[in-house]
């Protein structure tokens, strides 16, 4: 399935999404307080970024998820890490070139490849595949 994927468009995908979370993230890290929480809304966070309400809640959720960033509360966020190439979508750029080098490659060697276990394997899978949809 991976080697019938344009790989570009996910590497150009990979690229904008990663620009839009340091983007929204060094928002956050203007809006933190001495105890480092964000405080800002998502409303706020449009604003600030010049995008939809919409694109907004897309991107704090999308950090959620990526385990960057805390929701506390509906305006209070907390800063988790910063290193985009710790979570699945980093984990999704290695997968991109061990299928790349070894396109033959069984699940357990590309798992080996990028030091993970192969149930991690599947979670980045996952990734993958609501990247390319």
């Amino acid at each position: 399935m991976v080697n019938t994927i344009d790989m570009r468009l996910v590497r150009d995908k990979l690229n904008v999404i990663s620009e839009q979370f340091a983007e929204t993230l060094f928002l956050l890290k203007a809006k933190q307080n001495a105890d480092g929480v964000s405080l800002v809304t998502r409303k706020e966070m449009a604003a600030a970024m010049r995008i939809t309400p919409k694109s907004a809640v897309e991107r704090i959720d999308g950090l959620i998820r990526f385990g960057l960033v805390e929701k506390l509360d509906d305006k209070s966020y907390k800063i988790v890490h910063t290193e985009v190439e710790r979570t699945a979508l980093g984990m999704v750029t290695g997968l991109i070139r061990v299928v790349s080098e070894q396109p033959d490659a069984s699940y357990k060697r590309q798992a080996e490849a990028l030091g993970i276990t192969v149930k991690e394997l599947e979670y980045v899978y996952e990734t993958l595949v609501d990247l390319i949809r």
